[in-house]
């Protein structure tokens, strides 16, 4: 692997992905160029592993949260800016009225009518894990309707949480977590040196879990996290087979 022409190579690959990415990669001192690009691209294999599992979350966190808090507020929450305006704060309600305008440019030379299914699907995984923030909590922020503890009055919000984790600080120090993780793999950073990246792996199946067993079930056994785990072997093998 000291030949010019892995050289060559190795300086292509290089000039692709850059040398300032690439050295988040390094473990220790002692590592070559052809150990980051192995870990690199485990990287990506391991990220790629938690696309379904954040898709099937993020989708049934936001269908969840706006039906819980539908049975309370009404279904047209989200539309109707006078109840809208009164259950969320002012940097989730200015998201709503951004996401709205966003639809109506979108349609502006069709017929349209707004669909309350395509705000909840404009809304980012930011807006719904922020509905788990203190701030739903205490009415001395400016909401007017608390969203906790009365979500927790419905044994349908969150139904498989335990008893003794039914409140709201749970629920954001899951979800919060789950949020920094999922924008470090969008926006293709570095997850292969998490300490426990198996159990934020599992985590997000139990938050699943917490909404819907069966999702969380048939996320799991779909899953295919554990094979490219326990492979960064397979990596090194086809990054020095490249090189070669």
């Amino acid at each position: 692997m000291n030949s010019d022409w892995t050289k060559t190579k190795l300086q292509c690959l290089r000039r692709a992905i850059s040398h300032k990415r690439l050295i988040k990669y390094r473990l220790a001192e002692t590592d070559c160029e052809a150990d980051l690009l192995s870990r690199y691209f485990w990287n990506i294999a391991l990220s790629e592993c938690f696309y379904p599992v954040l898709h099937n979350y993020e989708v049934a966190l936001r269908n969840h949260f706006y039906q819980s808090i539908a049975n309370v507020y009404g279904d047209d929450w989200l539309i109707n800016i006078n109840i809208r305006q009164n259950i969320l704060c002012i940097g989730e309600e200015a998201k709503v009225k951004r996401e709205i305008e966003n639809l109506k440019q979108q349609r502006r030379n069709k017929p349209y009518r707004l669909i309350t299914d395509d705000i909840i699907s404009s809304l980012g995984l930011g807006f719904w894990t922020h509905l788990s923030y203190v701030k739903y909590e205490n009415n001395k922020y400016e909401n007017k309707f608390k969203l906790y503890p009365i979500l927790f009055t419905d044994s349908n919000f969150m139904p498989e949480l335990s008893k003794n984790r039914r409140n709201r600080k749970a629920l954001s120090d899951k979800f919060g977590k789950i949020h920094k993780l999922r924008n470090k793999i969008f926006h293709h950073e570095p997850i292969w040196d998490y300490p426990n990246l198996k159990q934020e792996h599992d985590d997000i199946i139990e938050a699943i879990r917490w909404i819907s067993p069966l999702l969380s079930e048939i996320t799991r056994f779909s899953s295919h996290f554990l094979e490219a785990w326990n492979n960064e072997i397979f990596y090194t093998e086809i990054v020095k087979k490249q090189l070669v």
